[in-house]
C-alpha cells in the first residue's frame, strides 16, 4: 500500500522564507501488516489519548495544539501524548520514499525553466517507487493522494499519466499497473496521518540539518535503504 502526503506548498512565487522547502513523502506498507497490525495499534492510541478513534492526527494541529489537540496546551499531558505518539511511530513497520525540493535553490540554479515542485518530487518519487517494487515483481499498485480540489486533483492526475507513458531519465514505468486515488482529509485514513506525520520532521531537517530532533530521528530510521540513486531520500537540488 502507498500513501501520498505533503508538507509545505509547491508554490515557487513567492517562496516562503520561513519555510522554503517542499517535501512529498510516500509512505510503503504491507497491506496484512496495515490492517492487522498498524491500524488497531493506532486505534488504541487515539482512544487512550481521546476516548474515540475519530481524531485525525494532523502534524500542524499537534504542533499548535488546535482542535482536539487543545488539551497538549498542558505540559503533562503534552508529554504523555508525544511519548506515546513516538513509541507507536517507531513500533509501525512502514518505510519512506521522501523528496525534498528546496524551492530557493531550484529557481536559482534552473531560473524559468523551474518545475512544479510537485511534480518533479513525484518524478523522483516514481522512480524510486518503481525500482522497489521491480525486486518484488508486484505488478500493481494503487497509490492514495490527499485530495486538494477537483482542478488540483486533476492537473495532478494528468501529469501522473504523462509521467507513466514517457518515464522518466532514470525509469521506465511499464509492466507496472499504477492507480493513483484520491481520498478526502475527512476520511479518516491513516496512511495519509502516517504519512503527514513523518513529511514535517524530514522538512524541518533540510531546511535546518544542524538542529537536532527527536522526530526525524524516528522517521529517518524508515527511509528506504536502497544503493544509489534508488535510496529513499531525495534532496534536490
Amino acid at each position: 500500500m502507498v500513501f501520498l502526503d505533503e508538507a509545505g506548498d509547491h508554490s515557487l512565487d513567492p517562496v516562503d522564507k520561513d519555510f522554503p522547502v517542499f517535501v512529498l513523502v510516500f509512505l510503503l506498507c504491507e497491506q496484512a501488516e496495515y490492517t492487522d497490525v498498524i491500524v488497531p495499534a493506532f486505534t488504541r492510541f487515539k482512544i487512550e489519548q481521546f476516548g474515540h478513534e475519530g481524531a485525525i492526527l494532523h502534524s500542524r494541529d499537534i504542533r499548535k495544539a488546535l482542535g482536539d489537540f487543545a488539551f497538549l496546551q498542558v505540559p503533562e499531558r503534552r508529554d504523555v501524548f508525544h511519548v506515546r505518539l513516538n513509541d507507536v511511530i517507531r513500533n509501525a513497520s512502514f518505510q519512506l520514499i521522501a523528496v525534498a525540493i528546496r524551492k530557493v535553490l531550484h529557481k536559482q540554479r534552473y531560473g524559468a525553466s523551474s518545475r512544479n515542485p510537485y511534480y518533479l518530487a513525484l518524478e523522483f518519487g516514481m522512480e524510486r517507487l518503481k525500482a522497489y517494487i521491480d525486486e518484488f515483481g508486484q505488478e500493481q499498485v494503487t497509490l492514495l493522494a490527499e485530495a486538494r480540489g477537483k482542478n488540483e486533483d486533476d492537473a495532478l492526475r494528468l501529469s501522473f499519466l504523462q509521467l507513466l507513458k514517457r518515464g522518466s531519465p532514470y525509469q521506465q514505468f511499464g509492466g507496472t499497473q499504477f492507480d493513483l486515488k484520491f481520498v478526502a482529509k475527512k476520511a479518516n485514513v491513516l496512511g495519509h496521518q502516517l504519512a503527514d506525520l513523518c513529511a514535517y520532521p524530514i522538512a524541518r531537517h533540510v531546511i535546518d540539518f544542524k538542529k537536532s530532533s527527536r522526530a526525524f530521528d524516528i522517521v529517518r530510521s524508515k527511509l528506504l535503504q536502497r544503493p544509489g540513486w534508488r535510496h529513499g531520500f531525495k534532496i534536490f537540488p
